[in-house]
């Protein structure tokens, strides 16, 4: 995977390049990606403008590298996923709790990933989409897993059950990234807790495949 930021950056200690990039994250998240400047981020990190500069050569720059940040949670929280003392709903199970986890604890990188899919920001799809076609086909080797096992109706499309198990995760996601969305949440459910909302969700979504 082609690097987007420079030797320099790589350079220095952990704890500082994750501080600027988790502090890049709350202010694209504030401001927007449009309107948000490299200086902003600068001041706010505690480095010089220039400094910045000889970490990421522009601002898009820095957001690929935040793009493929999120490419590498994402195959933290997708690897292990084949335990095998594990059937494919508890899988699918520790992946809808662990992507929840991501969202509560992460909501700026939530929010940034929801902007990117705006048409303004479609020099970023190219990045973006290698992240959302390992998600989709990460769904349909599970699926394809679950009718081989006998555990999945065989009657199921697995395209469409990929992408209805992608979107409810998705929306689960976002969910935590606003007090807007958490707002819808409580809607849809009430004040309970969060381990109950995947269990309700995973109902449904066992339901759906096992028609």
């Amino acid at each position: 995977m082609k690097k987007y930021y420079s030797e320099t950056f790589e350079k220095i200690p952990g704890e500082k390049s994750e501080r600027i990039l988790r502090l890049s994250l709350e202010e694209f998240r504030r401001k927007g990606l449009s309107d948000t400047r490299i200086d902003d981020i600068a001041k706010k990190a505690g480095v010089s403008h220039g400094s910045m500069y000889t970490y990421f050569a522009s601002k898009d720059d820095l957001i690929r590298t935040i793009i493929q940040r999120g490419y590498q949670v994402q195959r933290h929280a997708f690897s292990g996923s084949e335990e095998k003392t594990l059937d494919v709903f508890e899988n699918i199970e520790r992946i809808v709790s662990t992507s929840l986890s991501i969202a509560v604890k992460d909501p700026d990188s939530i929010s940034i990933w929801l902007e990117l899919s705006f048409e303004y920001n479609a020099r970023f799809s190219e990045d973006t989409l290698v992240l959302e076609k390992e998600g989709i086909t990460f769904w349909k080797d599970m699926i394809k897993q679950g009718i081989e096992e006998g555990s999945i109706s065989d009657r199921i499309d697995v395209a469409a059950a990929a992408f209805c198990v992608d979107g409810i995760v998705g929306t689960l996601m976002k969910s935590y990234i606003s007090s807007h969305e958490k707002e819808k949440l409580y809607m849809h459910f009430g004040d309970i807790p969060t381990k109950i909302i995947v269990k309700k969700i995973m109902t449904v979504i066992r339901g759906m495949l096992q028609w």
